[in-house]
């Protein structure tokens, strides 16, 4: 799982392996070819996913909450508290608490400081900035093919980046 969960880094860090993005890239097809024989999608059914960011209006945040409810995941919005000049002792505490209340978080708006910071210690998954256009997994949308828009294509790839991570 640890390694899925780099899957979900933001795109800043430059730790993203090409084996990593065809994993999601597989998925999705599989999700894709699901939904079109009929199959639904309740592949999160029953998980917790905290979303950290400072507005749920932004079109990151929507399309990350967007992409995990249809899958039956629960999302709640937990406002950032976190910034680059918080102690260690204080990530700690807060990575400690979201992984009982949660069994992902995902972080849309962070800064990659941030997430330098809070590094690999989180005890469970964090998907960093997955729904903004610069994560790299957002350009295997076009890869993607079907008779689907981009806009769904980009919600199977977050959706596959999601399941992924939480697997």
């Amino acid at each position: 799982m640890e390694q899925l969960a780099t899957i979900a880094a933001s795109a800043s860090s430059g730790r993203r392996a090409s084996g990593d993005l065809d994993a999601i890239l597989s998925k999705a097809v599989a999700m894709e070819q699901a939904a079109r024989c009929g199959v639904p999608r309740p592949l999160l059914s029953g998980k917790m996913i905290g979303l950290v960011c400072s507005s749920l209006t932004s079109p990151d945040a929507l399309a990350f909450a967007h992409a995990a409810t249809e899958m039956g995941a629960h999302v709640a919005h937990v406002r950032p508290d976190l910034s680059t000049s918080s102690s260690d002792a204080e990530i700690a505490e807060t990575l400690r608490l979201l992984a009982k209340l949660y069994d992902a978080v995902g972080f849309q708006g962070a800064p990659a400081e941030l997430q330098a910071k809070l590094g690999k210690s989180a005890g469970l998954p964090i998907l960093w900035n997955v729904a903004s256009a610069d994560h790299p997994s957002a350009a295997l949308a076009a890869r993607l093919d079907g008779p689907i828009s981009i806009a769904e294509a980009r919600k199977l790839i977050l959706q596959a980046t999601m399941l992924l991570a939480l697997a």
